[in-house]
């Protein structure tokens, strides 16, 4: 462990209760090394698994513990000379015994630091982690490694809400727009996502959520493992829907109209990997995808291509290409507007 965090600083930090200062030097300290995270991890377990028990804690005993520990470890480990007996310098090597005893204390200093926390000696408070937040702009896209190793690639123009740690026996997030999810395997603590009206709750799986304020359909496409999505104001038990590999849920905001069936992986979830699928999709949504995609405005001056049929597949295709594939497959022209050089709208016409 850092000679700078204590273990009452980590009982603390696990508490909700740090400083500020003693955060950072513990956060700073789990991203410095992969194996300094799953230290961690351990540590929050018997943190975790010590607030599930019924029983009262012995503080008193605990502590107790730990002082003939220490006691023993002196007795056993460390020869004090006899009075009038010569003795010589020489080079203390610790004993497999003395890694053990001292592995021993490390354990019971943290049960007994905990114990004190149960008993009310710190006056502990509810358990709250600091929040973050990452939002997208249109043209944006971004990758996030959450505390417990779960990964969540952000669509452009999306927001996503989650804590720095995880407390209690869920990992919640609150998510606007579109992401994809890989989430962490932990069965003791479901990750569950809320999206708007909808709850989505994950047992270790990877899926993708579309959930836009300005989009009719709410959708949750699940590509391995298992989740459960349910309204939010129901109880979890009651009109979920369980979905399994390559099963989709939708949901239409406009009629309440709710299906579940198959999907198009690449359609779903090619975003992430600067991938556009369009099947069918009306000219309408083709442009509010790109508008996403690439931050510039689309305009249909001919409003009778608004349902227009577009069905095409474009693969890290450059943004000049995917304007003249509309322009082949529409019949329409285009211009564009620009500002200090830069393309800032698309205008689809008939000539």
């Amino acid at each position: 462990m850092d000679t700078n965090i204590s273990w009452v600083m980590i009982t603390r930090y696990f508490a909700g209760e740090c400083l500020p200062e003693e955060q950072k030097i513990i956060e700073d300290w789990i991203e410095s090394d992969p194996l300094n995270s799953e230290k961690i991890e351990s540590l929050r377990k018997i943190w975790d698994e010590s607030g599930k028990r019924p029983q009262k804690w012995d503080a008193h005993s605990a502590l107790v513990k730990v002082n003939s520990k220490i006691s023993a470890t002196t007795e056993q480990d460390i020869q004090l000379p006899v009075k009038g007996q010569q003795t010589r310098p020489h080079h203390y090597r610790p004993s497999v015994q003395f890694y053990r005893v001292a592995a021993s204390i490390a354990f019971l200093i943290i049960a007994a630091t905990v114990a004190l926390y149960m008993g009310g000696v710190f006056n502990k408070s509810p358990k709250v982690s600091a929040w973050s937040e990452k939002a997208t702009i249109a043209g944006q896209k971004s990758i996030i490694t959450l505390y417990d190793g779960t990964t969540i690639t952000l669509n452009a123009g999306s927001k996503l809400k989650y804590p720095k740690s995880f407390q209690g026996d869920t990992r919640e997030v609150y998510l606007e727009g579109e992401a994809y999810f890989e989430v962490a395997h932990n069965p003791d603590k479901p990750f569950i996502v809320h999206s708007g009206k909808f709850t989505t709750i994950d047992l270790g799986t990877a899926f993708n959520i579309k959930a836009f304020s300005d989009e009719n359909d709410f959708k949750v496409s699940l590509i391995s493992g298992k989740v459960s999505v349910s309204k939010s104001d129901s109880k979890r038990d009651d009109g979920a829907i369980i979905l399994r590999p390559d099963e989709q849920y939708s949901y239409n905001k406009i009629t309440g109209a709710e299906k579940v069936g198959e999907f198009n992986y690449l359609q779903v979830t090619g975003w992430k990997d600067n991938i556009l699928v369009f099947h069918a999709d009306k000219l309408s949504n083709v442009f509010k995808k790109l508008e996403r995609a690439y931050g510039i405005k689309f305009e249909l001056k001919t409003k009778s291509f608004t349902n227009y049929s577009v069905t095409a597949n474009f693969r890290n295709a450059s943004f000049l290409t995917i304007l003249q594939a509309i322009k082949r497959l529409t019949g329409l022209d285009y211009r564009t507007e620009t500002s200090n050089n830069i393309i800032t709208e698309v205008i689809y016409y008939k000539k």
